[in-house]
């Protein structure tokens, strides 16, 4: 996809900018251009520098321009992930993983991690247990 060139004023001491212009500025914000440059560009083609400046400034608070930048930022986060296989964070992007496996070994699966469940809540209780806290030895010395 080419980006097309910045579109040229009708007169050369026009001091308008058109939507044709409020496009090439849109695009070129996008595409991360600065903001000098534009103005240097603009002038060039011949515009007012300060209608050039009120314009470029005046796109970063428009609407659709802003939803385009959060769909840009949207998008790169995407491609990131697709590429590194890490979120923005660095953390390793976590693929739900599915495995066939007969009804079996399915239940057995549940009736341990039932049986993990229910043996970590009697330990949990036994260490909470007043009585057992008071046996403990703590230091050389019993509690």
């Amino acid at each position: 996809m080419s980006i097309p060139a910045a579109p040229r004023p009708l007169a050369p001491t026009s001091s308008a900018i058109d939507a044709g212009w409020r496009q090439w500025i849109a695009e070129n914000r996008l595409r991360n251009c600065t903001p000098a440059s534009m103005l240097a560009t603009m002038t060039a083609a011949g515009l007012e520098p300060q209608a050039c400046a009120a314009a470029i400034a005046q796109i970063e608070s428009e609407p659709a321009f802003l939803a385009a930048r959060r769909y840009q930022q949207l998008q790169r986060k995407l491609e990131s992930v697709l590429e590194n296989m890490r979120l923005a964070d660095g953390t390793l992007f976590p693929l739900p993983l599915t495995l066939d496996v007969n009804p079996e070994l399915a239940q057995s699966l549940v009736a341990f991690c039932h049986e993990r469940d229910r043996l970590a809540e009697l330990v949990r209780r036994f260490l909470n247990d007043h009585a057992f806290r008071r046996t403990v030895r703590i230091g050389g010395q019993f509690q």
